[in-house]
C-alpha cells in the first residue's frame, strides 16, 4: 500500500513537469490547463525554477524539470485547477 501510495504521487509530479515543459517549449500565448486530483488525499506542490517538491502526509518527495522561466514560485494544491501560461516574461501559473 505504502509504495503504490509513493508511485501515484511521484506520477502526479513527473505529469506536472511535463504540463510545464511543454508549455514551456511553445510559444508565447501557448496554455494550457490541468486540474490535479484529489482521490490522493490533500497535497501540495511548490513550483520553483527548476523543480517540483510535493508534500503530503508527512511525506516530501521532488523531481527535477527542465528550467523554465518562470516569473514566481507556486504553490499547488490538490483538488484545484490552474491555468500555464507562456507569456513574453516566462511561464505563469494562475
Amino acid at each position: 500500500m505504502n509504495i503504490e501510495d509513493s508511485l501515484a504521487h511521484r506520477l502526479i509530479l513527473d505529469d506536472l513537469s511535463n504540463q510545464i515543459s511543454q508549455v514551456n517549449s511553445n510559444g508565447i500565448g501557448y496554455s494550457k490547463s490541468i486540474k490535479l486530483p484529489s482521490d490522493r488525499g490533500y497535497f501540495e506542490i511548490t513550483v520553483e525554477r527548476n523543480k517540483l517538491t510535493m508534500e503530503y502526509a508527512d511525506r516530501k518527495g521532488e523531481t527535477l524539470m527542465m528550467p523554465a522561466d518562470m516569473d514566481s514560485k507556486y504553490k499547488l494544491v490538490s483538488g484545484r485547477s490552474y491555468l500555464i501560461t507562456k507569456t513574453a516574461d516566462g511561464v505563469v501559473i494562475t
